[in-house]
């Protein structure tokens, strides 16, 4: 696509993200992401990321986003993909590259998983109005409500393609996979074309799985149904579990400490929490007539036992006051990822062209 394409970076404390422009990139790392493996690696995944989009947005880009307008808002129910299929790929690629260990990348899988599966917002937004609403809600609460309400066009798009990724190779036997829909897509949609609409996107899917795959789409993308992630996960020859059965002391009150003083961060809806009154800027001083910071608080929470009440003094607006949080007991949404004991050739042969590293053992 270029004779010429520069990676341009800002190293400095305090800042991240990156920006793809026409045929370059600006890189913004902390100075640390040089100092140790696991910042590097994530460094790295910066990197594909934005070289990524060289293909997702640079040459098949959304109808809404085609051509840009920068004069006013573009809307599109696709930058889930535009995003979130670019996520599925700069973690992924790292892995396939050797850039990351196979069990770092299954950790970070496991991870993004649990986070859509425990992010209250997906009860409440789906992953193409979250592509909709990006620009109301994207780059910045909207709302005290914001993290309660909405989902990550980045996490969750990641998510929802790595579930159709596992449904092309179930569905084709391990002969085709979600790769083979980015390459159709870079050869019938290029830039010229005017851009691909949701339902050119499905269809492609669609035509590369051999199956009608609007079922899918109607649940889990313009739908809010949590994907079946275990299910899917066989395909490769792996397994999804809970970490615990074991319900553990549960608040859902998040501190964060800053100019000497502790308030809340995060609510999550319906939590002990949100039922005490407690609201996202409240200053936190004292926990059962003892004073507190956020690390003080997960401790007093870890500690705590299903029923305990804790009384929470705090000040808002200039007025203190004190109210009574009753600890709850939750099975966290934590998951391991194993391989099963007795793959078939189709499972091992999908895993080492997913993963583009030989099964383990050999």
């Amino acid at each position: 696509h270029f004779d010429r394409y520069v990676f341009l970076i800002h190293s400095a404390d305090g800042i991240g993200g990156g920006t793809e422009h026409l045929n370059s990139t600006i890189m913004q790392t902390r100075p640390s992401s040089f100092e140790s493996e696991t910042a590097y690696r994530g460094f790295l995944g910066l990197v594909t990321h934005e070289f990524f989009h060289t293909w997702n947005v640079k040459n098949f880009r959304p109808a809404g986003i085609t051509p840009y307008d920068y004069d006013k808002e573009n809307y599109t129910t696709s930058l889930w993909i535009a995003e979130g299929c670019t996520s599925y790929y700069d973690d992924l690629l790292l892995a396939r590259t050797g850039q990351r260990s196979v069990e770092n990348y299954l950790s970070s899988l496991r991870g993004s998983i649990g986070s859509v599966l425990g992010n209250p917002g997906r009860n409440f937004m789906s992953v193409e109005q979250a592509s909709y609403d990006a620009w109301l809600k994207a780059w910045g609460p909207s709302s005290p409500d914001h993290r309660n309400t909405t989902v990550s066009i980045y996490t969750h798009g990641a998510m929802v393609t790595f579930g159709l990724d596992m449904l092309i190779r179930r569905e084709t036997a391990g002969e085709r996979s979600f790769d083979d829909v980015m390459r159709l897509m870079n050869e019938r949609f290029p830039l010229v074309s005017g851009g691909y609409t949701p339902k050119e996107f499905q269809m492609t899917v669609g035509e590369v799985a051999g199956v009608d795959v609007s079922d899918f789409f109607a649940r889990h993308i313009a739908g809010k149904e949590p994907i079946p992630f275990a299910d899917l996960i066989g395909t490769v020859g792996l397994t999804l579990e809970r970490r615990s059965d074991e319900p553990e002391p549960y608040a859902g009150l998040t501190l964060r400490d800053s100019g000497g003083k502790t308030t809340v961060s995060r609510v999550i809806d319906d939590s002990p929490a949100f039922q005490a009154g407690l609201i996202l800027d409240d200053e936190i001083v004292s926990a059962n007539g003892k004073s507190v910071d956020s690390g003080s608080w997960n401790d007093i929470v870890i500690d705590a036992e299903p029923g305990d009440v804790i009384r929470v003094g705090m000040f808002r607006r200039g007025e203190f006051r004190e109210v009574e949080l009753t600890v709850a007991g939750v099975v966290p949404e934590r998951y391991e990822i194993e391989y099963v004991d007795e793959p078939t050739d189709e499972q091992k042969a999908s895993y080492e062209s997913w993963m583009g590293q030989t099964w383990p053992g050999e």
